[in-house]
């Protein structure tokens, strides 16, 4: 992978478990990892068609070197949140794909 292809920074974020005295689960984002490059793509047209075929709430797919991201965390860019739905790696692991959805505020 050439590196002038991650042109994008992003952050990772983790939940962590915590629980109050009552027992309720509370949890709280935590950063793992903080610009971390990557390249963010929003998908559209039949890329996108293609892509809800394996996961349905696909909106954005990000490239990137291999990261510590799973299913449980959530990528920030640009004051966006992306949950992760879907990771794959090329045949030598060293480029990841994350699929994700994005989170809409408001």
């Amino acid at each position: 992978m050439r590196a002038g292809r991650l042109r994008h920074r992003i952050t990772i974020q983790r939940r962590e478990q915590n629980y109050d005295d009552l027992g309720h689960e509370q949890g709280d984002w935590k950063t793992i990892a903080s610009g971390h490059p990557a390249l963010v793509e929003d998908l559209s047209g039949r890329e996108l068609e293609r892509y809800r075929q394996i996961v349905a709430e696909v909106t954005t797919r990000i490239t990137t070197r291999r990261s510590a991201a799973n299913f449980k965390d959530r990528i920030l860019f640009r004051g966006r949140i992306l949950n992760v739905l879907s990771q794959t790696y090329n045949e030598i692991e060293t480029e990841q794909e994350i699929l994700c959805a994005e989170v809409l505020q408001g």
